[in-house]
């Protein structure tokens, strides 16, 4: 799976920068209650089929809709602009959080761009339902307004084409990156080929996030800002002075045992490899910014469940 943007759960808070201040000024209450137990399953919670916020795994996490505040920017140091406008937006809360657990509060759900022309999106919602060892709890921010719930709808019949790549145009592309990779212009290239997709209806973002969590449980399931998919990575992790980050490179097919599939990673040297160049890049980000650095000296088979 290939995306332009990543997608965050919250972002930490930071001075407010000049011009990104956020259009309410008078303190608005921000309260997070503890729910019984037995509330649904997060997505199937959610009311509408658009504007979506989610991000969750093994049905917990959080997910949100309504838009107390929203920001939308390119340019360079976007995640730090966007820190400080949600220290901004929170200090014209009063909060009350009853939960006091990672997750309950204001938060902002972000999809930040990889590249400094790329759109950045955060959005802080109006409402938050969580889940989070077994304790479901939501966040409101001042009054939502109400309004019934709208079914969860199919989008119907799907039909696909090229995107800038033809699958034979695709082959190409990679004869092209061995080539130079032998030629030793380049240690790794990272190739990827769009799709596009009508429907028969309008897209319910919902319904991609049921399917996405209930086929891949131990992913992350999210969406924000139009930006819908699930990824086993979890780049970066911080609690409190803490950062861990599960990095994923080299894939088997399946069809053999899991023994059989572990084996055949751990002896590639394509996938090893590719592992190897993950980790060291992460390595080298984390490194300036940590007082101890752990890294596993092997990798370790992780199982995509079906």
């Amino acid at each position: 799976m290939t995306a332009s943007r990543s997608a965050t759960g919250s972002a930490p808070a930071r001075r407010p920068a000049p011009g990104t201040r956020p259009s309410t000024t008078r303190p608005v209450d921000a309260v997070t209650r503890v729910l019984p137990d037995g509330t649904g399953d997060l997505v199937g919670a959610i009311p509408a089929p658009t504007g979506v916020l989610a991000f969750v795994s093994g049905g917990e996490g959080l997910v949100g809709w309504g838009e107390h505040a929203r920001l939308t920017i390119t340019g360079p140091g976007a995640a730090d602009r966007i820190a400080a406008w949600f220290a901004d937006v929170v200090d014209g809360l009063r909060v009350r959080d009853e939960v006091a657990a990672a997750g309950s509060g204001p938060v902002a759900f972000v999809s930040l761009g990889f590249e400094d022309d790329d759109e950045s999106v955060a959005v802080v919602p109006s409402v938050v339902l969580g889940r989070r060892g077994g304790v479901t709890f939501s966040t409101s921010i001042g009054t939502p307004p109400l309004a019934a719930p709208v079914p969860v709808r199919s989008p119907g019949q799907v039909r696909y084409s090229d995107g800038a790549l033809s699958a034979a145009g695709y082959a190409g592309a990679v004869r092209a990156a061995l080539a130079r990779i032998a030629a030793g212009e380049v240690d790794k290239v990272v190739l990827a080929r769009d799709l596009h997709a009508r429907t028969e209806r309008p897209v319910d973002e919902r319904h991609l996030l049921a399917r996405l969590a209930a086929g891949y449980p131990s992913c992350w399931t999210y969406a924000v800002g139009g930006l819908v998919g699930a990824s086993p990575e979890m780049l970066v992790r911080r609690h409190g002075r803490t950062v861990t980050s599960r990095v994923l490179a080299g894939t088997a097919w399946p069809g053999g045992t899991g023994a059989s599939s572990s084996a055949a990673l751990m002896t590639s040297s394509k996938n090893l490899s590719e592992h190897g160049y993950a980790v060291a890049s992460v390595a080298r980000a984390l490194g300036p910014v940590t007082e101890t650095l752990a890294v596993p000296d092997v990798p370790h088979p992780w199982y995509w469940p079906t």
